[in-house]
């Protein structure tokens, strides 16, 4: 996808170039103060699209970037839900590349085994039902038995 993408942004920057030179060769065989003025036109255009197309790729960052949020949002009240308080920090962030999965990762220290197949299992199955682009890191670590406090 992104090199047909790339492939349709070439060839309409040929495009546009074959057209300002058409214009401008155009222009240079009118008077010179129409031949300016067309120039200026065309310069307004060519610089017109350079920011629609800027502003384009600022909102489909922000849409991924919001998107890793709701996702982030609903996999902490899942948790939240399932397990009540435990200490883990959920993160999900995107890629700026349209092609790369959102990833969601799981930091924090567990008691034990147990808790951290059910935390990881809980996280899995709720990507799976938010989408398919999705990626679970897992960084949870369980914590050794000498470290525990006593009872």
């Amino acid at each position: 996808m992104s090199g047909r993408r790339n492939s349709i942004i070439a060839a309409l920057a040929i495009i546009v170039a074959l057209l300002m030179i058409r214009l401008w060769r155009s222009a240079s065989e009118l008077p010179t103060r129409k031949a300016s003025l067309v120039a200026i036109a065309a310069i307004v255009v060519v610089v017109l699209a350079a920011v629609a197309v800027g502003v384009k790729v600022f909102d489909l960052t922000g849409r991924r970037e919001a998107r890793a949020e709701r996702v982030q949002n609903r996999i902490t009240e899942r948790l939240r839900d399932a397990l009540g308080v435990v200490p883990i920090t959920v993160v999900a962030y995107s890629s700026p590349s349209a092609r790369a999965p959102l990833v969601i990762e799981v930091t924090g220290t567990v008691r034990n085994d147990d808790l951290r197949a059910a935390i990881l299992e809980t996280v899995r199955r709720e990507a799976a039902r938010l989408g398919r682009d999705i990626r679970v890191a897992d960084r949870l670590e369980v914590q050794a038995r000498a470290d525990r406090p006593a009872a």
